[in-house]
């Protein structure tokens, strides 16, 4: 999944790559235009796309065959294109489970209606990665041995069952006191 960053930067970096094409013959502004890129990708979260580019730019300005700069331009548009298309996958694999929710999470759920409870549901279902702050695992096996916890503030909870396409519930909010102590 590309961050909203990431995908700034991409459509930058695309726009000055096709430049580059358009300007083949013009070593000296490949060469420039390259040094702006550079600046742009080392602000990439995507390590793997920043590595691609790093990669191939380093290519580039060492190159001298305009065929081989012209390639190398080509696999960078490439990586972009590839990492723009990518399904965008989450953390929590649900395939076609539905999302449930226990009567006392509802009831909780009421009880701390000031909180930022659908913020953080959210960000549970929505993340692409582990997040320890969203998905960790209970170390007690009070609520069963399937639950993960996420922070919802300082002091609470929310408790959840999930295993990956078959089951996630939302069980319950609680304090960090009542988590600790179970």
């Amino acid at each position: 999944m590309i961050s909203e960053n990431d995908k700034k930067y991409l459509e930058i970096i695309e726009n000055l790559v096709n430049q580059c094409l358009n300007k083949i013959n013009d070593f000296y502004f490949i060469r420039s235009t390259f040094a702006e890129i550079i600046r742009i990708y080392e602000n990439l979260e995507d390590k793997a796309l920043q590595t691609i580019l790093q990669n191939r730019s380093k290519e580039i300005l060492i190159a001298k065959d305009q065929s081989k700069i012209k390639k190398y331009l080509e696999e960078i548009l490439k990586a972009i294109e590839d990492k723009e298309s990518e399904i965008e996958k989450t953390y929590i694999d649900l395939g076609e489970t539905k999302v449930d929710s226990s009567d006392r999470y509802r009831d909780d759920c009421i009880k701390y209606k000031d909180k930022n409870i659908k913020d953080v549901e959210e960000k549970i279902l929505n993340s692409p990665v582990y997040q320890e702050k969203l998905h960790e695992p209970l170390k007690n096996k009070y609520w069963g041995k399937n639950c993960q916890h996420a922070r919802l503030s300082d002091n609470l909870r929310i408790i959840y069952s999930y295993i990956p396409k078959k089951k996630f519930k939302f069980e319950a909010i609680v304090t960090h006191n009542e988590l600790d102590k179970n």
